[in-house]
C-alpha cells in the first residue's frame, strides 16, 4: 500500500478513536504520529496487517463469543478503520481479477460501469427465447434475507 492508495480512499469523519476504545489506547502514545503523519501510520498498519495475513484483535469485539454467528457484526456496521482495509482489499483484488481476466461478463455486482438494468436485459432475453421455442419458460428468482450478511 502507498500514499496512492490512501488518498483514493475518501477517510470520513469519525469520532471515539475510530469507534473502539481498545484502538483509542493503542493508538494514544502515537498521538502526535497520528496528527503529523496519519498516511505513514495507517500504511504501516495496513500494509503489517496484509503481510501477516491477520487482522489484529484491536479491531474485533472482545466481548462476544467466537463460536456464536451472533459475533459477527455485518459490514455496514465494522469500525471506519475495518472499512478503510476492506476498500483497500478490494481494490487489490478487483484489480488482480481485472489483469488476470479472471472476471465473468456474467458478473453484474460490484462492478463499476455494470447495473441491475444491465443484468435483467440478457433474462429477458433468454425468457423471450424461451417462449419462441416453447410457450410455457420457468424463471426461479430467490430472494435471501440479508444476504450479505448471512454467507
Amino acid at each position: 500500500m502507498n500514499v496512492y492508495n490512501l488518498v483514493v480512499i475518501k477517510f470520513g469523519k469519525t469520532t471515539h478513536c475510530l469507534h473502539s476504545p481498545r484502538i483509542c489506547s493503542a493508538i494514544k502514545p502515537r498521538a502526535s504520529a497520528v496528527t503529523l503523519y496519519p498516511n505513514t501510520l495507517f500504511m504501516e498498519l495496513f500494509n503489517k496487517c496484509l503481510h501477516l495475513g491477520t487482522f489484529s484483535d484491536l479491531f474485533k469485539n472482545e466481548d462476544e463469543p467466537e463460536d456464536e454467528a451472533s459475533s459477527y457484526r455485518p459490514i455496514s456496521l465494522l469500525p471506519t478503520i475495518c472499512k478503510v482495509l476492506e476498500k483497500l482489499l478490494t481494490q487489490r483484488f478487483n484489480y488482480h481479477l481485472k489483469r488476470l481476466n479472471k472476471i465473468s461478463d456474467n458478473q453484474y455486482g460490484f462492478r463499476e460501469g455494470r447495473s441491475t438494468e444491465l443484468a435483467i436485459h440478457p433474462l429477458i432475453q433468454k425468457i423471450h427465447e424461451g417462449k419462441m421455442k416453447n410457450p410455457h419458460v420457468l424463471v426461479l428468482s430467490i430472494d435471501i434475507k440479508g444476504a450479505f450478511d448471512n454467507i
